[in-house]
């Protein structure tokens, strides 16, 4: 059954006369005679009394025009909702991030657009995320001094807008000699072994670490490269370090005794530069303006804490 038989029934008993509803619809009397037959055939029962020039609804017409009425309604009711949500723009799609970060607390209260958070793999770069188009914005670590990141994001159409810095952490075992110290010093980390658990990261958190621990050149680096963020939370990481964001730290190893961590090198605070990456070519008009508002916002929640 057709909606538009359904509208052609209303339209014979609001007429109350086929050859006057056939040519409101501009059909010819026979068609419509005969959509009206083949609708009554498909229902099992009789919609309307013909005879002696009268016409008139069965008492199961009756019935059921009501319910004509209602699915009509309804559908033009969904294609007006339909038409009005096709004119909105889609949510912006970011990165998935802890509810507990300092971003997604931002987010949490200020006038946004429509956002969803979407997860990627642990070995889904934010580059590769922002190339297939699974995201379109995403806050990440300054991936520009590694050329072939900044050259991967150039021809993708992805743009880096710095937004300060971030801090930093070293998470040891508690097996580990550094464990006992109260504090950490550059020498402290001489021939130290980094541990880096990505191996699409591994290039990139290389340089970060190295920007943050400048001072020392003796580091040497180690991938065990790992699927999930799970695995990270229960990896061993025996004698070696694992550095990265402060808040990715917590998140992975606050629940775990076995797990020391140093946010501070030589009575300062570990820091490395970020911000977000975007696809300038987005077709969603929104996302510029997103930008540039969430970029100032959090200049200003750095400036603020600072």
């Amino acid at each position: 059954m057709k909606l538009e038989t359904l509208e052609e029934f209303i339209a014979i008993v609001k007429c109350h006369s086929f050859s006057r509803a056939a040519k409101a619809l501009y059909l010819s009397q026979p068609s419509l005679s005969a959509h009206i037959a083949a609708m009554e055939k498909d229902l099992g029962f009789a919609l309307l009394e013909r005879g002696n020039g009268k016409l008139a609804l069965t008492p199961a017409g009756a019935a059921f025009l009501e319910y004509a009425q209602t699915l009509i309604n309804t559908y033009e009711e969904a294609r007006t909702a339909g038409r009005a949500a096709a004119k909105e723009q889609p949510p912006i799609k970011m990165l998935g991030m802890a509810p507990g970060s300092r971003v997604f607390k931002i987010l949490s209260v200020q006038d946004n657009p429509k956002i969803t958070f979407v997860d990627t793999d642990y070995n889904t770069t934010i580059l590769d995320a922002l190339e297939s188009g699974a995201v379109d914005i995403g806050l990440c670590a300054n991936y520009t001094n590694v050329t072939a990141s900044r050259d991967k994001a150039e021809a993708a159409h992805i743009s880096f807008v710095p937004t300060g810095c971030d801090h930093g952490a070293i998470a040891v075992m508690r097996t580990n000699p550094l464990a006992a110290k109260t504090s950490l010093t550059s020498s402290d980390l001489e021939n130290a072994t980094v541990t880096i658990s990505s191996y699409a990261h591994f290039d990139e958190w290389k340089h970060i670490v190295r920007s943050m621990l400048k001072d020392i050149s003796s580091l040497k680096f180690h991938l065990n490269p790992l699927e999930s963020t799970n695995d990270l939370a229960r990896e061993n990481l025996g004698n070696s370090l694992h550095i990265c964001g402060r808040e990715a730290i917590d998140q992975h190893y606050l629940h775990r005794d076995d797990i020391v961590a140093f946010d501070r090198l030589d009575g300062k605070d570990l820091v490395y530069s970020s911000g977000f990456a975007y696809r300038t070519d987005s077709a969603n008009k929104a996302l510029l303006p997103f930008v540039e508002r969430l970029t100032c916002l959090m200049r200003e929640t750095r400036e603020q804490v600072n």
